[in-house]
């Protein structure tokens, strides 16, 4: 079988990366999109790779791929989330 690249945006550490592993697919990340430096550090220890954090509103690559992935948003840890009043607890308390 053909490795699958793979475009993985809003990548975070690499949950969708470690999906595929896990599934025993053969991938290749042609490109890693994450803003966060802490996560593109963490990801790139996990797996090995050099990748830069990139912000996707500035993301305009020329590249073929043939699965294009994307991470959930950590609203825990979101810059978005502080500039919210919003609490997580009253969505997990009864």
């Amino acid at each position: 079988m053909q490795e699958i690249r793979v475009l993985e945006l809003f990548g975070g550490i690499g949950a969708c990366t470690k999906a595929l592993k896990k599934l025993g697919i053969e991938f290749k990340v042609i490109d890693y999109v994450e803003i966060n430096k802490h996560a593109v550090n963490s990801y790139n220890a996990i797996n090995n790779t050099n990748f830069e954090p990139q912000d996707i509103l500035q993301w305009d690559k020329d590249v073929e791929v043939d699965l294009i992935m994307h991470g959930s948003p950590c609203t825990n840890f979101s810059m978005a989330r502080k500039t919210r009043r919003w609490r997580w607890r009253k969505w997990n308390s009864k």
